[in-house]
């Protein structure tokens, strides 16, 4: 894109022009989602913390008794036969025992294999896709022979299994992060803990959490000038341009009706009615300008498979600019042979009908929404 032939009122609202859809679409990330646990880094006690032992290491712990089931806030040790196999642990000096976070972490004993279990039940919305975040650590010098199960069920801890997956650490006393996603079916959903391996030594646990999945959208954008047929074009007064935006989901599909696009027009260019173009999928081309050829803005995506539509009803303008004035009617204030601009268009929104698929996999869902000017 040549720039040198723009005025400089021109240049700053180009560069608004990006600016607004990477502001726009930064939002669609949802940074900074909520853990829905309570207590996950199992730093709160309900009951009083009495240190069973202290080693040399500066470990303490309390090894929970089945009378203090919901000592630990927010969570639920099952009954179980001995007292010593579930450990809430206070780390006060040296490495080795350090929690992940904070100071305080829960051990799953290895010995009997399936008694230590803890538990917490938390709201969830159906078919809504959710992560489990969890932080692990060995104790023992064979992480093989200290493995705890991380399990979902509906409902309750006896309910229909949603999930489950066992997980180890990375060697002794290496903390390491392990994942594990599920969709719910219930409102009410279960995660739980277990011991699943008969050793003398234990799995510390820390810093658990589990958070909604949220569509995450990428954007790429591009102005150029556009006159088919013709090459070497310049943004220059007079001259038609196209601007181009291209839209990819690269994770779970968002609610239907809630993707909006946001797309401002400088100052220096009258819109050209009727130009507003949606299409599903990659476009093909060579790149470059002119002569109708449009680069392909949504990278590795599939034709025809997003979901979604536009039409008229979904397309809105406004003369003011992104933040107000919308459902103006363009009007045509300049026509010639190639069509009527309107100079007084400053945004356009694009509410596509329809939800977005799911794009965690690739090839993923995009679309491109696309409408041309005219440099005064």
């Amino acid at each position: 894109m040549i720039l040198s032939h723009l005025s400089a009122k021109f240049k700053t609202e180009a560069a608004r022009f990006f600016l607004i859809a990477a502001l726009f679409f930064a939002g669609m990330h949802h940074a900074g989602a909520t853990n829905l646990l309570t207590n996950g880094g199992f730093e709160n006690l309900s009951g009083n913390f009495s240190a069973n032992s202290v080693d040399p290491a500066g470990r303490e712990n309390d090894k929970l008794a089945s009378s203090e089931q919901s000592d630990i806030t927010g969570w639920v040790a099952e009954p179980i036969t001995n007292s010593s196999e579930l450990e809430w642990g206070k780390h006060t000096g040296g490495t080795n025992f350090a929690a992940h976070d904070g100071v305080h972490y829960v051990e799953l004993q290895g010995a009997p294999a399936g008694q230590s279990i803890i538990y917490q039940s938390f709201t969830t919305i159906v078919g809504k896709k959710y992560q489990l975040t969890l932080w692990v650590k060995a104790i023992g010098g064979s992480t093989d022979d200290q493995k705890i199960r991380a399990r979902f069920r509906e409902n309750t801890v006896s309910g229909t299994i949603l999930a489950e997956q066992d997980f180890t650490g990375a060697g002794q006393f290496v903390w390491v992060q392990r994942t594990l996603a599920f969709t719910a079916t219930t409102t009410t959903t279960t995660l739980s803990f277990q011991n699943i391996t008969d050793a003398a030594n234990g799995t510390h646990l820390d810093d658990v959490s589990v958070v909604m999945v949220k569509p995450v959208f990428t954007t790429t954008k591009a102005v150029y000038p556009y006159d088919p047929g013709n090459q070497n074009l310049k943004m220059i007064p007079g001259q038609n341009i196209v601007f181009e935006w291209g839209v990819k989901n690269t994770s779970v599909a968002p609610d239907a009706g809630t993707l909006k696009l946001d797309m401002s027009i400088p100052s220096d260019v009258m819109f050209k009615i009727g130009s507003v173009t949606f299409e599903d999928g990659t476009i093909v081309s060579s790149g470059a300008n002119g002569a109708g050829q449009q680069p392909s803005l949504t990278g590795d995506t599939t034709p025809g498979n997003t979901g979604v539509t536009v039409g008229s009803g979904q397309i809105d303008y406004s003369n003011v600019g992104t933040g107000s004035g919308w459902g103006y009617n363009p009007s045509a204030d300049f026509t010639d042979g190639s069509g009527s601009y309107d100079n007084d268009v400053r945004a356009i929104r694009v509410t596509p009908a329809g939800t977005m698929a799911d794009g965690t996999t690739a090839p993923h869902v995009g679309f491109r929404v696309y409408y041309q000017g005219r440099v005064k």
